[in-house]
């Protein structure tokens, strides 16, 4: 079988750090750089009623995160 283009994991606590499920998806977001690299990318909501949360910005991402923005599409990328 050949590798995946990329592999996405969506999930409410990827960007939501409670509970115990989040300590799983950034666990197994670990093992899954490891073998995805850049192609394994994790998505969740961003509230934006709630306040900002601890979050590093990925200036490698800006094109990406510029041209959703250009769709109306309020992003974060990091």
């Amino acid at each position: 079988m050949s590798a995946p283009h990329a592999l996405f994991e969506v999930s409410f606590e990827v960007c939501h750090r409670v509970g115990g499920v989040h300590t799983v998806v950034s666990t197994r977001a670990q093992s899954r750089v490891e073998r995805f690299g850049d192609a394994f990318v994790c998505v969740g909501p961003w509230l934006l009623s709630e306040p900002p949360q601890a979050f590093e910005d990925d200036p490698s991402e800006l094109p990406f995160a510029e041209s959703c923005r250009a769709a109306g599409l309020p992003v974060r990328v990091g």
